[in-house]
């Protein structure tokens, strides 16, 4: 089976999540009961009204250019490729830490963080590292659809793709067997910072691994549509679906096979919840964007260990990290 990932991922990127759900205009910031579903906690947000941290009725193209000015200003940074290690790199430092804060207020430093946690995730996520009859027009397009897209319009596709999969999930029980820990976590820990060369890599390479390590589990790869309407397989370095590198997919896909997710909104109360054998996701609360994804390689006492890709981590504890740029936190178990 033959298809251009490309052109998968450009579909992905442009239409939302095959089932509907109404959505309310009234929104607040992301709170609830540790532990609820995410589609509880939106639901909870719907029935109230409150002000987002920036202008969501922008788009992503003006978020970039204020930080491109911002960048060469503040740090005399210049980026002419937009899809080059440099600003991926430099992108990822904006969205995974505290460390980069060049805005001109709080609002836009939270606006840049979002912009750079849903371009490395939807765009790093689909540009390979070393080119392999890439299409330059493809990916131009991918990017020119995502930049004219307001984070309203991102928020709509996320909210309408968590409550669709939920609801699709809730009644299938398959997915949450069949998993093997021991040999998921033998995978993660071998592979963290040595690349298994039978895929390929990515700038924002986190949901690449995960699924790698989700199939090393026992896992079962599919050409067939689940009730997301969507699919989860890897055949090469030019076949292969959305869901198996963009962060938000795969969680979709797989709640809506019936695994089991939970949402926390503190560091501590997610650890809490970890268990070997999670698999854990951050979430934007402006827009419902699942940015990042990691795996809980150990569980001693209290403590969580992750390991991932995109900043590489072997097994090291979860409260070492910082997570601050992250609104909360979603466990994935099957």
């Amino acid at each position: 089976m033959k298809i251009s990932k490309l052109k998968v991922a450009l579909v992905m990127i442009t239409i939302p999540f095959v089932l509907s759900v109404k959505a309310s205009a009234e929104e607040s910031t992301i709170a609830g009961n540790e532990g609820s579903s995410l589609g509880q906690v939106i639901m909870q947000n719907e029935r109230k009204r409150s002000v987002s941290d920036f202008d969501l009725s922008s788009k992503l193209i003006d978020s970039e250019t204020k930080l491109l000015v911002a960048a060469k200003e503040q740090l005399g940074k210049t980026f002419e490729d937009k899809f080059s290690s440099e600003y991926f790199n430099f992108l990822n430092e904006v969205a995974n830490t505290d460390k980069i804060k060049i805005g001109s207020s709080e609002s836009e430093n939270i606006e840049f963080n979002e912009f750079a946690s849903i371009y490395t995730n939807r765009i790093g996520s689909i540009t390979p590292i070393t080119e392999i009859k890439t299409s330059t027009l493809d990916m131009f397009n991918a990017r020119t659809s995502l930049l004219n897209k307001t984070y309203n319009e991102i928020k709509e596709e996320n909210r309408a793709s968590i409550l669709a999969a939920e609801n699709a999930g809730s009644s299938r029980i398959q997915s949450r067997t069949g998993f093997g820990v021991y040999s998921a976590t033998t995978y993660a820990k071998k592979h963290a910072k040595s690349y298994n060369t039978n895929y390929r890599a990515f700038p924002s390479d986190c949901t690449n691994f995960v699924s790698q390590i989700a199939n090393a589990g026992g896992k079962s790869q599919s050409y067939y549509q689940n009730a997301s309407g969507m699919t989860w397989y890897y055949v090469n370095a030019l076949s292969y679906s959305p869901t198996w590198t963009l962060a938000h997919q795969f969680f979709v896909y797989w709640t809506a096979s019936g695994a089991s997710t939970s949402q926390y909104t503190t560091k501590t109360s997610a650890q809490q919840g970890m268990t070997e054998g999670t698999f854990v996701a951050y979430w934007k609360k402006n827009t419902y964007e699942i940015t990042h994804a990691s795996y809980v390689s150990q569980k001693s006492g209290t403590k969580a260990y992750i390991t991932q890709h995109t900043t590489d981590r072997l097994n090291e504890a979860w409260d070492g990290l910082d997570v601050s740029a992250y609104s909360s936190f979603i466990l994935l178990k099957f």
